[in-house]
């Protein structure tokens, strides 16, 4: 299943949310929205994982992937509503050093807004 996105050009934000776990079966959705995104010119990248409990190692590819690619880029990639599994993931794959985590969209939010100041 595609992943929500939602674009907020004033803050140079986007809010990707995948709608379900990101196993085998939902890797080339994933893996084509990011692709679409990346043709913008954003600074601010959200993920909000409240509906995913599961990661599947190639997930985990796409989005290390992604977070090397980007890393010298200026973009800033915000991970939120993380389950305690996942968190556990994100820290010891060390993708977390990547990553700003927050506890929710909200945080995310107030923390670019600071940036914007």
């Amino acid at each position: 299943m595609q992943p929500e996105i939602k674009f907020f050009s004033e803050q140079k934000t986007v809010l990707i949310t995948p709608v379900c776990d990101i196993t085998v079966d939902s890797i080339e959705s994933l893996n084509e929205s990011l692709l679409k995104v990346k043709t913008h010119n954003l600074l601010f990248y959200i993920f909000d994982m409240q509906n995913v409990d599961y990661i599947c190692s190639a997930g985990l590819g796409v989005i290390a992937h992604l977070l090397r690619d980007i890393e010298n880029s200026g973009i800033r990639i915000y991970l939120c509503s993380l389950h305690d599994t996942l968190k556990k993931m994100f820290e010891l794959t060390r993708l977390n050093e990547f990553a700003v985590i927050k506890q929710n969209y909200n945080e995310c939010i107030e923390d670019i807004n600071k940036k914007h100041d």
